[in-house]
Parts: C-alpha cells; sequence; structure tokens
C-alpha cells in the first residue's frame, strides 16, 4: 500500500476513535515531531488499527491498560476518549482498572481510575453542555 493510502486511512481511523479531538492530536504531534507524526498515523491507525483480527472496542481496551501501566497520561486520555467513542462503557472502563489492580497494583489502577474520571467529567461538559438558563445564582 503507498504512503498517501495508509495516510488517508489513518485519518479517517483516527477521526472514528477521536472525532474532532483527532485533528487537535494531529496538530501536537506535527508541531512535536512532524515527521514522527506522519509515522504515528501512517502505521499505528493506518496499519496496526484497521487490523481485522481485533475490533476496535478490543483494541482501546488494551491501549488503555498498557498506557495506564506505564502511567502516559496524555496518551491514557487520548484513548479513554476513543474506548468511550467505540461503544466502551464508564461501567467497563473503571471495572477495567480494578482488574488492573490485581496485576499491576491499587496504585497503578487507582492513576488510571483518576485519569478516567477526569475524561468522564470532560466529555459530560463537551456534550451536555447546561444551558444558560438552568443555571442558578
Amino acid at each position: 500500500m503507498v504512503k498517501k493510502e495508509r495516510l488517508e486511512r489513518g485519518h479517517a481511523m483516527g477521526k472514528t476513535l477521536l472525532g474532532d479531538k483527532w485533528d487537535r492530536l494531529v496538530q501536537f504531534l506535527d508541531r512535536t515531531h512532524p515527521d514522527m507524526a506522519d509515522d504515528v498515523v501512517e502505521f499505528a491507525y493506518g496499519e496496526i488499527y484497521p487490523r481485522d483480527k481485533l475490533g476496535l472496542r478490543e483494541r482501546e481496551l488494551i491501549s488503555v491498560v498498557c498506557l495506564t501501566l506505564q502511567h502516559l497520561e496524555p496518551q491514557l486520555k487520548t484513548h479513554i476518549h476513543g474506548a468511550l467513542n467505540v461503544g466502551v462503557t464508564e461501567e467497563e472502563l473503571l471495572e477495567l482498572f480494578m482488574h488492573i489492580a490485581l496485576y499491576a497494583g491499587f496504585p497503578t489502577a487507582l492513576f488510571g481510575a483518576r485519569v478516567a474520571r477526569e475524561v468522564f467529567d470532560e466529555e459530560k461538559k463537551t456534550t451536555n453542555p447546561v444551558a444558560p438558563e438552568a443555571v442558578t445564582e
């Protein structure tokens, strides 16, 4: 497959996973290291994510586990958003962190749960904005 096609497929997959957050992620990657940004889009999202042996739910759950174990907060937030976008529920994610506690300890599991709560709160703010007339003083 030609690089341009992999990049296009990678961008399409990124938008599937992250919606409007995808463009911000790509802009950040471009500012940080433009060549590496293309590699991430092309390889991770254009080659690995589209493979048919695992579904997007499973891939995002695996990503959440791996990033939790490494305490990589920014990337973990991205993939928690992705997990929610492909149908993983908040309850499933919290249960995942409970299971992580068995193998990686409570501090690691609590780290993941804290990051997830921040993402859940962020999602609620952007998807259910409070109407100005509903705010009371």
